[in-house]
Parts: C-alpha cells; structure tokens; sequence
C-alpha cells in the first residue's frame, strides 16, 4: 500500500507546484493581450496534460444523466461566442477575438470533462456562471444585428458598431467576476475535499483554470478591454 500512497502524494504535489504557477502567472503576467493569451495557454496545456492523464489511467469514464443537457447547453453558449468571435475579427476588435476565443476553449474544455465524468453539481453551476459571464460582450454584436433587421434608423445609428458597445457591457463583466472567481475556488475546494474515485481530474485542472483566467482577464479590462 506505501508505493500507491507515495505516488498518489507525488502527483499531488506536482499537480499542487502546476496550479501555483498557473495561479502566479495570472497574478504576475503584464495584463495584456500577450500575457492573456500566455496565461490561457498555459492553462489549456495543464487541462490537456489532465486528459491525457485521465485516459491512460483506465479509468471508466462515469457519465452522469445530465451529461447532454450540460453538453447542450455549453454548446448554446459556445455558438454564442462563436458569433461573437466572428463579429469581432470582422471589426478588428482583437482583445474581444481574444475574450471569445478563450470561451471557446473553456467551452471545449466543459463538455469534455462532462463525458470523461461529469462534475459536482457545484463545478456545473460555475461552468454555467462562467459562460454566462464570458457571452455578455456578445449582447452587442446580437442587439446589432436586431436593430438593423427591426429596429429604426435612429436606433441603427445610435447602436453603430458592435465593438464600443462591447466595451461598454465588459463594465457589467467587470462587476460579476469577483462573485464569479468565488464561485469557481468554491467549487474547486468543495470537489478538492470530497473524495470520490469516479470524478475526472480534468474538472479541478478547468476550475483553477478558470479562475486564473478570471484573475488576468480581471486585470485586462480594467487595463482598456
């Protein structure tokens, strides 16, 4: 039994020594557009470490009864920043291309570590929160669109192009990422402390991730986003 226990502590720690430098890059890194995307980065690699980790272990993937409607629903949100991914390159908007490229992956991310097995009901409400958060900029592109196809040329011309509006709504964003980093290091503590063999380890790898992300993107738009 003491080889199992030493390997176990060791991954561990190791896994604890990649989260840290995770954390302290999202702390440390210029909050720029290089830095986010290091960070993101960074981020999406330990995620991938943990997926491949997860199916050489042999683990039997255990697939929860909600798996499709989650996987549906971060699908929705994913066509969401898509959409806004689209309308920002089109308007040369790159920090917004960033913001919703980042979603995308996270979005990615969510559905695979739901069908590798499924997450606390905890770590499933901060992916919906996260999301939630991350398609607000694209309420812009979207209230774009609608005006043009019903609204008055007054309202056209007042809405003009996605981006400043965008700029506008990261405000709102701004405001519910505090809650929002609180909720995910709640989920990551709650999935951290109750034991279970079932549960992928992809799930603390995106939590943390998450949250490092927040911490720099945070940082981003109050910087000029």
């Amino acid at each position: 039994m003491t080889p199992p226990r030493a390997g176990l502590r060791l991954s561990t720690l190791i896994w604890g020594v990649a989260f840290l430098a995770l954390t302290m890059s999202a702390v440390l890194s210029p909050a720029t557009d290089s830095g986010v995307v290091g960070v993101t980065v960074l981020g999406f690699v330990l995620t991938g470490l943990a997926v491949a980790i997860d199916a050489i272990s042999g683990r039997e993937a255990r697939r929860p009864e909600d798996v499709a409607f989650l996987t549906s629903v971060l699908a929705a949100f994913a066509a969401v920043e898509v959409f806004g991914l689209v309308v920002a390159q089109g308007e040369n908007e790159s920090r917004q291309a960033i913001w919703f490229a980042a979603a995308l992956g996270f979005a990615a991310s969510g559905i695979l570590a739901s069908w590798r097995g499924g997450g606390s009901d905890g770590s499933v409400a901060a992916q919906l929160f996260f999301h939630g958060v991350m398609v607000v900029p694209a309420i812009a592109p979207i209230g774009k669109l609608a005006v043009r196809s019903f609204g008055s040329p007054e309202a056209i011309s007042a809405f003009g192009v996605a981006g400043p509006v965008a700029k506008l709504l990261l405000v709102i964003d701004g405001i519910a990422m505090p809650p929002l980093f609180a909720g995910l290091l709640f989920a990551l503590a709650h999935d951290l402390s109750t034991r279970d063999e079932t549960r992928s380890p992809i799930w603390p790898s995106l939590l943390i991730h998450q949250a490092a992300y927040v911490v720099i993107a945070l940082r981003w738009s109050y910087d000029g986003l």
